[in-house]
């Protein structure tokens, strides 16, 4: 008598069990590869926003110090709370990270931004060569931006020669200043003197135009234009204002104006931090060589 075995059907338990492991751990390598591209994909747009932020502070930087008089590196912890006249400080602050303009005024922030490490001024070469380089670092995203400038009215021969803060003068000239020679009193016997020199021409002005607020997320934009008085764009004008509502001031930002003529300037958390109400700008100066600002601010505002 023959007995035909028949075939066994379905899986056994441990070969479920292993299919399940071997399942699994291509999950996991899967997953671990596409949440490494993602953090990939979205840190190159953050990394560029930063270093956009950082090369528009060190832009307004240099537009200060450039044809700045008595121009001094000193000390961070020697920054006075409150500042004469004259005198107006750039400093670091290490928390939060920020980099602050200190003059009589008070204080306004230049850029506040998470992970901010670094303010560098150092003096290159000599006193007397007036060359000054600068770095702002944001070691988060470890991204540093630098440059060096001539700072025409030459710089104080101090005690430091690398620090977080320095001190200057605003030049009321675009050019170094000197005292005059002393002239001799005329000779009664001599002619009349000519006529002075005529007055030179009034520099061309320029205004601020088209303020416009726009809601980014949980961010609040804000763009202005400079235009010049046959409403030209005007590029690399630095432009400061003062955000206010309620009457009070809720920030104070400076930006710079790019190929376009737009200063673009943005409010981080905006819409968490701040009450509703009605915003204004109130633009507080406009500074570019060979121009003056007609010291007008067109009406705008924002309710939110």
């Amino acid at each position: 008598m023959t007995r035909t075995q028949g075939m066994r059907n379905g899986l056994t338990l441990t070969e479920v069990l292993v299919a399940l492991m071997i399942f699994t751990a291509v999950i996991a390598i899967a997953m671990s590869i596409f949440n490494l591209w993602w953090r990939t994909y979205n840190r190159v747009p953050e990394r560029v926003a930063i270093e956009r932020e950082l090369t528009s502070a060190l832009e307004i930087i240099i537009s200060r110090l450039r044809f700045a008089r008595e121009v001094e590196l000193v000390h961070v912890n020697d920054v006075p709370e409150q500042t004469t006249v004259n005198d107006i400080f750039i400093r670091f602050v290490s928390n939060p990270g920020k980099i602050e303009i200190l003059g009589n005024k008070g204080a306004s922030d230049l850029l506040r931004i998470e992970g901010l490490t670094q303010l560098h001024f150092s003096v290159l070469d000599d006193f007397s060569e007036g060359l000054l380089s600068v770095t702002i670092s944001n070691a988060t995203e470890d991204v540093s931006v630098s440059t060096t400038l001539r700072v025409m009215n030459s710089i104080v021969d101090g005690n430091y020669l690398e620090t977080s803060a320095i001190r200057y003068r605003p030049s009321e000239r675009f050019f170094a200043s000197s005292s005059p020679d002393p002239q001799p009193d005329p000779d009664p016997e001599d002619p009349e003197p000519e006529d002075p020199e005529p007055e030179p021409d009034p520099l061309p002005t320029l205004r601020a135009s088209n303020i416009s607020y726009s809601k980014r997320g949980q961010h609040l934009d804000l763009s202005i234009t400079v235009l010049d008085q046959d409403n030209n764009a005007i590029s690399g004008a630095s432009l400061s204002i003062d955000l206010k509502t309620g009457g009070t001031i809720y920030d104070s930002v400076q930006a710079v104006t790019n190929n376009s003529g737009v200063a673009e300037m943005d409010f981080h958390l905006f819409f968490q931090q701040a009450p509703s109400g009605t915003y204004t700008t109130v633009v507080t100066n406009i500074a570019k060589e060979g121009y003056e600002w007609d010291g007008e601010t067109p009406p705008n505002s924002y309710s939110k």
